[in-house]
């Protein structure tokens, strides 16, 4: 029996390049191929200046045309693009891309025509015309293409591939940000060689592609490389030893989202992103693979061939080997993440201190002047710690040199005489507005009631007088075996994020990212009031014991604390900044 194939499989194989977009990177991938022989491994550049540009011309698809030209090696027989379909000589060229010979015919997905010219050395420039139309028919004896004709090319080697003649609905969706990106990102690990300038021109813009630079992003990196595949289950597995390795580069961001997902290439080519791979079964695509700050590549080498519209490998026994072996060593780049996420942790907590003595600096300046006036205006109770029993002195009058002359207590005590004997205001607020003695328990003053910016160096005491510690490891233990929340030690007031209490308010993803929640925030905001208030308390000697009035204040203090909290109401821990 004899087979006879329509050249109408050309017209439906072309129908798999579904985004226009993508059409063009295959005539930039046969120029890259066409320009291989001239790349240096050894120096990642090429002996000449590569150029190749996109030119993308009209506003509409009646007169739009696309042009991509190069100056490269050119193409050897221009007979052989037509007369050998399906039959690539790149086959047996193991770097090269352009393996299955129908690239070349993409067009037919979105246009009528491609033109192309090209030139080897010194030869001279051919020109061939092919049609869509002529496709459409049943006999392949019946394709009949115009034989190549003379024509001219300014560069001394080359090609230039022209698209014309687009269907109304793909001139619509043809869009220079996604061209570019699609570029970028495709050929990312290829634009980075020297010698080699990839340029989009529209609107007489000219913008030259960059590759993405992993070495501009913050954090950790986990490389493996690849010798040997586990394949097989139960008696028939097996491992299957690599001629080249296939190598897995992965960098975790510490401080930003990328949305930006590990990807496989071949051939410095983006074949798709590891977590798309509908033949890749992990359980793990959407949070390990799809992870908002995992990025990174794995270059899959010689090992495994892409499938004929290059967004997928083909289905053998190969892939099932690669990701297989990928899904046994998923457990221990979940260890590079937890770890990672551990030390940014800590960190990040660096940072929320940091915004918390902020916080509580404003407030306990707010909170020094309220008492400041209401002592001032004599409308406080004595401080003297005068007075019998629960009586209390109301003093009257102003004062001088934050010393009352007037007013003595009935025991003697009061506010000084003449000589500034007693008490002073300065013994309760120091020249940093904080609560602390004259000596000074804190850095310079602003009045903004912020700290400068060295404020944040070293351990000393924070404007409000005490040092927010959100302390790393276990929780200490009370008399009554009961683990503490936080406490104040010295100056420092240390709230112990490995509490129960505290852990259970932090809202953890899947991905290891902890983010703040509004619990968190009240309960933050509850224990450090309960320390500053009770050393308020203490210092300005309002009264022994707590009054009702006392723990109306506490309270509020808490709410206005929780209040200047609240831009970190739902924000994750690695995006607290203190500016």
């Amino acid at each position: 029996m004899r087979v006879h194939i329509s050249p109408q499989i050309v017209v439906n194989i072309s129908s798999l390049y579904d985004d226009v977009n993508r059409i063009f990177l295959e005539y930039i991938d046969n120029s890259l191929d066409s320009a291989e022989a001239l790349y240096d491994s050894a120096e990642n550049s090429y002996t000449r200046s590569i150029k190749i540009e996109l030119n993308l011309k009209g506003n509409k698809y009646t007169n739009g045309k696309v042009i991509i030209s190069d100056n490269c090696l050119g193409i050897e027989d221009l007979d052989d693009v037509c007369g050998n379909i399906g039959n690539s000589n790149k086959k047996e060229q193991a770097f090269l891309n352009g393996q299955f010979g129908y690239g070349i015919f993409s067009f037919m997905a979105a246009c009528n025509n491609l033109e192309v010219i090209s030139k080897v050395d010194d030869r001279g420039a051919y020109k061939m015309v092919i049609p869509k139309e002529r496709f459409k028919t049943e006999k392949i004896e019946d394709v009949r293409i115009e034989d190549k004709s003379k024509a001219t090319l300014a560069t001394s080697s080359g090609t230039k591939i022209e698209l014309t003649g687009f269907d109304k609905n793909s001139w619509k969706f043809i869009d220079v940000d996604k061209i570019i990106s699609e570029i970028e990102n495709h050929f990312e690990q290829l634009i980075n060689r020297k010698n080699l300038e990839i340029s989009i021109i529209h609107n007489n813009r000219k913008h030259i592609c960059r590759s993405f630079n992993y070495d501009e992003i913050e954090g950790p990196v986990w490389e493996r490389s690849i010798t040997k595949l586990s394949a097989g289950k139960g008696e028939k597995k097996h491992t299957i030893i690599l001629d080249r390795p296939i190598n897995v580069f992965l960098k975790l961001a510490e401080n930003k989202k990328l949305d930006r997902f590990p990807i496989f290439i071949k051939n410095g080519r983006r074949i798709e992103e590891v977590k798309s791979i509908s033949g890749f079964r992990s359980k793990h695509k959407g949070d390990l693979w799809g992870h908002p700050k995992l990025t990174g590549y794995i270059d899959v080498g010689n090992t495994l061939d892409p499938n004929i519209a290059r967004k997928g490998f083909r289905n053998n026994k190969k892939s099932t080997a690669v990701f297989s072996t990928l899904i046994d060593i998923e457990n221990e780049i979940w260890e590079f993440i937890d770890l990672a996420n551990q030390e940014q942790s800590e960190r990040h907590y660096s940072k929320l201190e940091d915004y918390l003595n902020k916080a509580l600096s404003s407030l306990a300046k707010i909170d020094n002047m309220n008492f400041r006036k209401e002592f001032l205006k004599g409308n406080d109770e004595s401080l003297s710690g005068g007075g019998s029993g629960s009586e209390r002195e109301i003093v009257e009058g102003g004062a001088k040199d934050f010393g009352l002359k007037e007013g003595a207590g009935q025991n003697g005590g009061g506010f000084g005489n003449n000589e500034g004997e007693g008490f002073k205001f300065g013994d309760l607020i120091d020249d940093n507005n904080s609560i602390g003695d004259n000596e000074g328990d804190g850095p310079s003053n602003n009045d903004d009631g912020f700290m400068d910016e060295n404020d944040f160096k070293g351990k000393a005491k924070k404007r409000s007088g005490f040092n927010i510690k959100l302390v790393q490891r276990e929780p200490d233990i009370n008399q009554k075996d009961q683990l503490v929340r936080s406490q104040i030690i010295g100056g420092d007031i240390e709230v112990f994020i490995k509490h129960p209490d505290f852990e259970s308010r932090v809202d953890k993803k899947r991905n290891g990212e902890e983010k703040i929640s509004q619990r968190l925030i009240t309960y933050i905001a509850g224990e450090i009031t309960v320390h500053y208030k009770d050393a308020f308390y203490e210092k300005t000697k309002i009264n022994n014991e707590y009054s009702k009035y006392q723990l109306e204040e506490l309270v509020e203090f808490i709410y206005k604390f929780e209040d200047l909290l609240k831009d970190l109401r739902n924000k994750n821990l690695s995006d607290i900044t203190t500016e």
